[in-house]
């Protein structure tokens, strides 16, 4: 393992989380929880194909439902793109809290949104517990 790579490891698993946090851009959705050295902090092409999807097939006034709320990236999008109502699920307690306020920052419209804490179907690449959802 090359120098570059060991502090890298030992960043990512000892280091980051502790850190105190700053703004950041994931899809022209703006953040406040990348880490204060994270180097890379602008994203634009984050879920690109699934950002271009929500707008080739989100219609005005739309219910959706998504699974996987997450920071809130893909929902603000939704939101954006003229959905009425949207429903989110979110396995990770945690994950909900960082999602909405991803919402209330980029989003100022009048659409309804509906966090569940659960998992549908088999849980995979939570990130966080998710052990009461």
């Amino acid at each position: 393992m090359d120098v570059y790579t060991a502090v890298q490891s030992l960043y990512n698993s000892t280091i980051r989380d502790a850190l105190p946090t700053k703004d950041r851009t994931l899809a022209g959705v703006k953040l406040d929880d990348a880490p204060l050295f994270d180097l890379t902090v602008e994203r634009p092409l984050y879920k690109i194909g699934l950002i271009i999807s929500i707008y080739d097939h989100v219609l005005d006034g739309d219910h959706v439902e998504i699974v996987g709320f997450g920071r809130g990236v893909s929902t603000t999008h939704i939101l954006r793109a003229g959905a009425g109502r949207v429903t989110g699920y979110e396995g990770a307690a945690n994950m909900i809290t960082k999602g909405k306020k991803t919402v209330a920052r980029n989003y100022d419209g009048t659409a309804s949104l509906d966090v569940r804490h659960a998992v549908v179907g088999e849980s995979i690449d939570v990130y966080g517990d998710h052990s009461t959802a």
